[in-house]
């Protein structure tokens, strides 16, 4: 009985370890994410205000 207790305290640990790390790793997925739209909408700030059209206001 006693190893069986050990054996599932050793499978909490095991699974809240795999926890830990896939919600770092989704962490790291969505800033990712994010970081990659701000600097395309940041290129699309740059493109737009190089547009002739833009500068001439129409």
């Amino acid at each position: 009985m006693t190893e069986r207790l050990i054996n599932l305290w050793d499978i909490g640990n095991v699974v809240d370890r795999v926890v830990t790390n896939q919600v770092y790793s989704i962490n790291d997925l969505k800033r990712n994410q994010i970081e990659t739209y701000f600097d395309e909408r940041y290129a699309d700030i740059e493109v737009l205000a190089d547009s002739q059209n833009i500068k001439r206001g129409i």
